[in-house]
């Protein structure tokens, strides 16, 4: 079944995550239907795994006028792509660390970038964003930044496999 979360606005509708001790702010799941999140922000998610607000198993996911922020994880702290795709239209992942793909690590699905930014994450491998397997895409297109990440290596990108594709916007 789809899902669809619409806040006020960032600044104001806000999943802190911060009391689930260690854990992610989101989880979806294998099967779930297309998932829509705007207008909301999602911070200090923190877990000993992968995607520290966000992990998408295999769902359709956009985030439109988002604010993903000061998330923790071992690979995505800002936002996990196991399978399934995950736009970016309008809003931001930022201040988010992990040991690889700060803001976005994409294991063999597909992740979009079409507006919006990815700034400010810290990784070792990836600090923007981390793409993973022989499957796994990331485009950049649109009015859309890759910008102030930091990592020991790939600041704005890290590819181990996959494919990245940057037909517009800047890094």
């Amino acid at each position: 079944d789809a899902l669809t979360l619409t806040g006020v606005s960032a600044a104001e509708t806000i999943i802190d995550a911060s009391g689930l001790v260690t854990d992610r702010a989101l989880d979806i799941v294998s099967g779930a239907g297309p998932v829509m999140l705007s207008d909301l922000a999602i911070v200090n998610g923190y877990i000993d795994g992968d995607g520290g607000a966000v992990r998408n198993a295999d769902a359709s996911l956009a985030l439109s006028d988002i604010d993903i922020r000061d998330n923790e994880a071992t690979s995505g702290g800002g936002v996990y792509v196991a399978s399934g795709s995950v736009t970016l239209s309008s809003g931001q992942i930022a201040g988010n660390t992990a040991g690889k793909g700060g803001g976005r690590y994409v294991e063999t699905g597909s992740a979009d970038l079409s507006g919006g930014q990815l700034s400010t994450n810290m990784a070792t491998d990836g600090g923007g964003v981390y793409v993973e397997a022989a499957g796994a895409t990331f485009t950049q297109t649109g009015v859309s930044t890759v910008t102030l990440n930091t990592a020991d290596y790939g600041a704005g990108f890290f590819v181990y496999s996959g494919t990245v594709t940057l037909s517009d916007g800047s890094i």
